[in-house]
């Protein structure tokens, strides 16, 4: 299909990356929507553009007043060929590179001959830094107002964005804090405390905290601000408590005598010998 751009399914087209372009008023018309229900992708594809354009939407109403480029869903089903050629920046296609992967590469153009890759050097595997994906780098683009009010949305499976509470009954065992792929749940400590913080501009909604929270108090709210760059809000803190056996610091969610360790051992020692 001839367009400034063909992506390999119109559900790729995440909302952050479309709200990104309507928000700098770049016009944005998907073409080739009637073919969806016989497409190779279908119904997941359909499903995946349908929950992405409300996503967007939600993203277009937190923004009002801002007038962005709202996005026109053409209804014709086969896109015509644009008048002087396709009109698509090198710019916006390294963008939708980035964002789609390398299917739109093989759409766009010929494959390009590609150098051999480079063998993986010799040396001990090491843990990489946390980063963010380009749909959460947008979404803080998109969310950032000019007047200066809250970008309130909804909570939406399409939108790589989440706020977090903590209710009572939390063990601390740090679960949260260790399958957080992006660092936006960490550990602050002091001599004295121990808090568990959550950064919201680093979260970019895989809910993994949520599955692995064992007593089930870790949870997503309904509605929350995405204004970028706010400060990392505590979800828990205690008092760190000194161990009477082993002179250790610890954390528990009630006062103890003894930290887990020794409690441990004593637990053995006892199955053991009684």
């Amino acid at each position: 299909m001839a367009a400034d751009a063909v992506v390999p399914c119109l559900g790729s087209l995440d909302a952050c990356t479309l709200a990104f372009l309507e928000k700098r008023l770049q016009p944005i018309s998907l073409h080739g929507t009637a073919h969806c229900p016989e497409c190779a992708h279908a119904p997941k594809g359909e499903e995946q553009l349908a929950a992405n354009l409300e996503a967007l939407a939600e993203l277009r109403r937190a923004a009002a007043p801002e007038v962005w480029r709202e996005t026109r869903i053409a209804d014709d089903s086969v896109a015509a060929t644009p008048p002087n050629g396709p009109r698509f920046a090198a710019g916006r296609r390294q963008l939708f590179r980035r964002l789609i992967g390398r299917g739109v590469d093989e759409i766009i153009s010929a494959a390009e001959p590609q150098a051999s890759p480079r063998p993986a050097p010799d040396q001990a595997i090491r843990a990489g830094a946390y980063a963010l994906t380009e749909q959460r780098e947008l979404l803080r683009i998109v969310a950032a107002r000019k007047d200066g009010q809250p970008f309130r949305v909804a909570i939406h499976e399409a939108l790589p964005a989440l706020d977090l509470r903590i209710k009572p009954g939390c063990t601390l065992c740090e679960a949260c804090f260790r399958v957080c792929p992006t660092g936006a749940i960490r550990i602050i400590e002091s001599s004295g405390d121990w808090a568990i913080v959550f950064q919201r501009d680093r979260c970019v909604g895989c809910a993994v905290c949520l599955e692995v929270c064992q007593p089930r108090v870790l949870n997503a709210t309904a509605q929350f601000d995405l204004t970028p760059d706010q400060p990392a809000r505590p979800l828990i803190s205690r008092a760190k408590q000194r161990c009477d056996r082993c002179d250790r610091f610890f954390v528990s969610p009630r006062t103890e005598e003894t930290c887990p360790v020794c409690r441990d051992d004593q637990d053995a020692f006892s199955a053991v010998f009684g």
